[in-house]
């Protein structure tokens, strides 16, 4: 029974992350999109189709060994979610086209005016202080690596390649995180005003639950982000 409360949990997390990522990130800012020709928005929804595989992948495990099988189903949701990062673009290509084209290109300006408004909005959110701090951790954690990335890419010429993964992947989390302040906000205000207190209160749990769980992600990952490119590019050719 933990497992399946567990991999309702996750299915939770996700799905505020698919409906509302993609949304909230193409919007953007106006000052933004006066500065870019692009902004940072299927890539980082890419993140939520690699969860969905994490998800997916628990289901099989839900069912044992029935799960493997084609009678539950569950088969075939494993192999929807894996299409996901396929058919949009591979995740490799999403992550070197937003650290490219959509990072380095305008010197990082639409990837730090996002994290302007990520960090207004926190700061003036109705969420308990633990989590806040937690946000603006991660917050502050990709500012570290945005300028650590901006500084260091023409002194070593594999960066970009080497960190993108690890960038888009923290990046998304992020912004991960962010929907889910909005979520608990948008939750709490609803509560007040309705008597479907089961469902908001769902939502407050699943966006806390995203908060703890994930957000510790983005540290890690752009940990990987600053390593650089040298223990990945110094395998030699004919090893691989």
């Amino acid at each position: 029974m933990e497992v399946i409360s567990w991999h309702s949990s996750l299915h939770q997390a996700f799905v505020i992350g698919v409906r509302r990522s993609a949304r909230l990130i193409c919007s953007g800012s106006s000052s933004a999109r006066s500065h870019s020709n692009v902004y940072p928005s299927t890539s980082l929804a890419l993140v939520f189709f690699e969860l969905c595989q994490d998800i997916t992948s628990i289901a099989l495990q839900v069912h044992g060994g029935m799960g493997y099988v084609e009678e539950t189903g569950a088969a075939q949701h494993f192999r929807d979610a894996r299409i996901t990062t396929i058919y949009e673009g591979t995740t490799g290509i999403q992550a070197n086209d937003l650290m490219g084209r959509k990072f380095i290109s305008d010197n990082g300006f639409a990837v730090n005016d996002l994290l302007d408004q990520i960090k207004s909005e926190i700061e003036d959110s109705d969420i308990e202080s633990e989590m806040k701090a937690e946000v603006s951790q991660a917050i502050e954690q990709a500012r570290n690596v945005s300028k650590f990335i901006l500084e260091n890419i023409q002194k070593d010429p594999n960066l970009a390649g080497s960190s993108s993964y690890s960038f888009l992947m923290m990046m998304g989390y992020l912004v991960g995180g962010w929907i889910a302040v909005r979520s608990i906000t948008a939750a709490r205000k609803s509560l007040k005003e309705t008597d479907d207190k089961e469902f908001y209160n769902a939502k407050i749990i699943s966006s806390n639950f995203y908060i703890e769980q994930f957000m510790p992600l983005v540290t890690s990952f752009g940990s990987s982000a600053m390593q650089g490119s040298k223990s990945m590019m110094s395998m030699p050719d004919d090893q691989f």
